[in-house]
């Protein structure tokens, strides 16, 4: 039995298993068109009869699989990969096996019965033999169908699509949410990008294990509902906000948007779709440095700084955009509401006109720093040397030395050892050292930007790596915004790239990534926790999928990344943590894919990603309250649009109180298919058991501002059955472990919650 959920305890447990050949059948039968297996020939006139030779060897594969498994009962698969495409073949042969095995095993006293049957009864079947089971806690990963096969580089394969998939969650979410509390009328609405999320979520999509061209029909897809999400979004803030010609730009990450550097006034319109206040820094790239004034929704002025782009978001953007600076300033963005922000010529009488930065190169070693956080940096190598944190719960103070730098795997293309080269599966890389990305020690040539909004530093690290170490004014993390590529392949070498985060910590081979980017799960370095590990591949067979965050820790400290995109990640030595952020090969792993993994981007010459990571240091015991609240803000960022100036911002939130209760998470909230009266909604409790509060409660009557709840009716999580028909089957395990859970919501319309718990409501709403 899986116990998935350290917090959840038996609710979460899973009966699992491995089966005998995978989803494969027995060897020997495999009977679809592309298989070469012999067919049962019952016809005794024909000289290949061969009835009784094929039962005999069926019944010794049953025989064979049945030493490996507890109940007495065994499920044998049937079909495979491109293998189940002929019907007539496949039942015509396992009709006759049926047949003639029931009528060998009667004959010779066998102790088998063989039939059709389906996972469900082959479950019910294991349940009633009543057996005692042990408890698994650790989960799957890392996969490998061979001593050196390890598929941990899908973890990051196709970062570009990666991260354009979990955009559009962001947007999709954002889009239910405006159509549950506008009555806006539109013809498009979400459901287009809805189901272009749904299809994205295939094992071979968004995994990035797909041909070229259906990548790019993938993206197509999310493109095409995304624009039709957009017109949802843009009419219900348009009239929440009193704002006309309202304008997304997509491509901020690259400092490009029309909209903004073609006016010379204008109001920046942001929605945060979360149920907690957020504090977000907003970037817009502007045609000059002319001074300008931003105010808010008080009509107070709103400190602003202008920063230049820097050389590699130029060259990454390309034609996109010209902007040669970005405005950037504070934006305190209310619980599930919006808040426009006017930005004009700055006048004589402004106080908070928009401040220039200040460039330097130093050589010596320098710092940059907020109220909360300083990061120092060695002025030989460029690099950050130490994080300090100086604020938090428990009032402690923390200092890290810190090295962060790139590197990259040289990846195999098969040896001596095995011909099995790194693909879009698999990472083999050749050898376990990595290679700096530079021939000057990995040293970077830097410049430090310092303003009252944002400190940065630009590093620079070779032709194809850069990134800026951001520090906003009020942070208490460190923002990693790089840009990889294109990675170089005229050498013939297929290159796997990583940032590697190197620390004196005593982590004793202990690391933690995120399982679902929710709970957290405990690594060990060359170890599993249910079998003796002969780890055959040093790198990739310790690299384990991290979706949200990665951390490593001592007794005292804690470092924790948390990314934008899912990448593989892991802890090769004491003390270190690393992710990969990019992959260029030049091999296929044979797998299926049938081409390398050789993106070649907008350009043809390669493709360049821009990304970025949340670095933060602080004692244990505050760490999770903050990558808990970063963690969501990353998932579910701000919507920001441009629209016409308007001399009058405004502010307004969905909710009917500031905040929702942390750690309680609104993680849905959309119509309930297309009534007008009815909304599904699904409330996460967004921490474990031991990472702070041990319960929270929320009355549904008392949440939105639009409506008003009267009645709900629990589902299960995925919504398509009442919670109260939910039968599990509850099996018997060595380790129980009361699970905990809240009770069924009350007449008042309460609602409890305990750590990790996600509950899952069709409420009926009254405006």
């Amino acid at each position: 039995v899986w116990r998935g959920s350290e917090s959840l305890g038996s609710a979460s447990d899973l009966f699992s298993g491995v089966t005998f050949h995978g989803y494969n059948p027995p060897p020997g039968f495999c009977w679809d068109q592309s298989c070469s297996d012999a067919p049962i020939q019952d016809d005794p006139r024909m000289f290949d009869y061969n009835v009784e030779e094929r039962v005999k060897e069926f019944i010794k594969a049953v025989n064979d699989q049945a030493c490996s498994y507890r109940s007495g009962n065994i499920m044998m698969t049937m079909g495979s990969d491109f293998e189940y495409e002929n019907a007539n073949l496949w039942y015509k042969n396992l009709d006759k096996l049926i047949r003639y095995t029931r009528q060998y095993v009667e004959k010779h006293g066998h102790n088998i019965s063989l039939f059709y049957s389906t996972p469900s009864k082959y479950m019910d079947a294991v349940h009633a033999a009543d057996l005692t089971w042990e408890v698994k806690t650790d989960d799957f990963f890392p996969y490998a169908d061979c001593p050196f096969c390890y598929w941990t580089g899908y973890f990051t394969s196709r970062p570009a699509l990666k991260r354009y998939v979990r955009l559009n969650n962001n947007l999709l979410q954002v889009c239910f949410q405006m159509e549950s509390f506008t009555s806006v009328k539109t013809d498009a609405n979400c459901q287009r990008l809805r189901e272009a999320m749904a299809v994205a979520q295939h094992h071979d999509a968004v995994a990035g294990t797909e041909k070229q061209h259906v990548a790019n029909d993938y993206a197509k897809r999310l493109a095409i509902g995304a624009a039709e999400a957009n017109q949802v979004i843009v009419r219900a803030l348009s009239n929440a906000t009193k704002t006309s010609n309202l304008r997304f730009c997509p491509h901020l990450n690259v400092s490009a948007c029309p909209a903004s550097e073609t006016s010379k006034s204008f109001t920046v319109v942001a929605y945060n779709p979360l149920a907690h206040q957020q504090v977000a820094f907003i970037r817009v790239p502007l045609s000059s440095s002319q001074p300008v004034v931003v105010h808010d929704s008080t009509g107070e002025e709103v400190q602003s700084q202008f920063v230049d782009v820097s050389p590699f978001v130029k060259a990454a953007r390309g034609k996109l955009g010209s902007a040669p600076v970005e405005l950037v300033f504070e934006a305190v963005l209310p619980s599930m509401g919006f808040a426009t922000f006017s930005v004009a010529a700055a006048t004589h009488s402004d106080r908070l006109v928009s401040a220039v930065s200040e460039y330097s190169q130093p050589s010596e070693d320098f710092s940059i720093q907020n109220s909360r956080v300083t990061v120092d940096f060695s002025g030989s190598t460029g690099r950050m040397t130490t994080v300090h944190y100086k604020s938090g719960p428990s009032a402690a103070e923390t200092s890290l030395p810190v090295d962060q730098q790139f590197y990259w795997y040289n990846a195999s293309v098969g040896n001596t050892s095995s011909e099995q080269a790194s693909g879009a599966y698999i990472f083999r890389p050749n050898t376990s050292q990595p290679f700096p990305v530079n021939n000057k020690e990995n040293a970077a040539t830097v410049t430090v930007v310092r303003g009252p909004v944002v400190q940065e530093v630009w590093q620079v690290f070779s032709n194809f790596t850069a990134q800026s170490v951001r520090l906003y004014s009020s942070a208490e993390h460190v923002e990693l915004d790089y840009v990889v590529g294109p990675i170089p392949f005229q050498d013939n070498w297929g290159k796997e790239v990583i940032s590697r985060f190197s620390t004196p910590l005593a982590t004793d081979k202990v690391f933690y990534t995120d399982a679902n980017g929710r709970s957290m799960q405990r690594r060990v370095r060359n170890h599993r926790d249910t079998w003796t590990l002969n780890n055959t591949e040093p790198v990739g067979g310790n690299y384990y999928p991290v979706n949200s965050r990665m951390y490593i820790r001592d007794e005292h400290t804690q470092l924790t990344v948390l990314n934008d995109r899912s990448q593989g990640g892991s802890s090769l030595a004491d003390g270190d943590l690393e992710l990969m952020v990019h992959r260029r090969l030049l091999q296929d792993d044979g797998r299926g894919v049938g081409e390398a993994l050789n993106e070649t981007g907008t350009t043809g010459e390669g493709l360049v990603i821009s990304g970025k990571h949340y670095l933060t240091v602080t004692p244990v015991a505050d760490a999770a309250m903050l990558h808990r609240r970063l963690g969501l803000e990353l998932m579910l960022e701000p919507i920001v649009a441009i629209a016409d100036f308007t001399s009058a911002p405004v502010a307004g939130s969905f909710l009917k109180a500031a905040d929702v209760a942390w750690p309680v998470h609104v993680l849905t909230l959309q119509r309930y298919y297309n009534s007008t009266d009815e909304l599904l909604i699904r409330l996460e409790f967004a921490m474990e058991k031991d990472e702070g509060p041990k319960a929270a409660q929320i009355n549904l009557a008392e949440l939105f501002r639009p409506f008003t709840i009267v009645e709900a009716e629990e589902l299960v999580l995925s919504a398509n059955l009442h919670k109260r028909d939910l039968h599990r089957l509850k099996w018997k395990t060595a380790s129980e472990k009361p699970e905990q859970l809240g009770q069924p919501v009350s007449g008042d319309l309460n609602v409890e919650l305990y750590p990790m718990e996600i509950r899952t409501f069709r409420v009926r709403a009254r405006n």
